[in-house]
């Protein structure tokens, strides 16, 4: 997984996508996660199928990677 890949995730219960950018392009609302946060920094380098530990308040949580969609284009 690289900078500009859209991933989706089942952390516990819930499964959700996100787009890893560039800090400077970092966006909520378009579900874009800065290469900066701890999540980010988790999946990187890393495939679907395997489950990472994201580092959190409270400790280290598993996070399953379920899909990756490669090198998608960061406007």
């Amino acid at each position: 997984m690289h900078v500009g890949d859209v991933v989706q995730v089942r952390d516990g219960e819930i499964e959700e996508w996100w787009r890893i950018v560039p800090g400077d392009q970092a966006d909520a609302k378009r579900r874009w996660i800065s290469v900066e946060t701890p999540m980010a920094r988790a999946l990187l380098g890393r495939r679907a199928g395997e489950q990472v530990r994201v580092e959190r308040r409270g400790g280290r949580w598993p996070v399953m990677i379920i899909a990756v969609e490669l090198r998608a284009v960061v406007e």
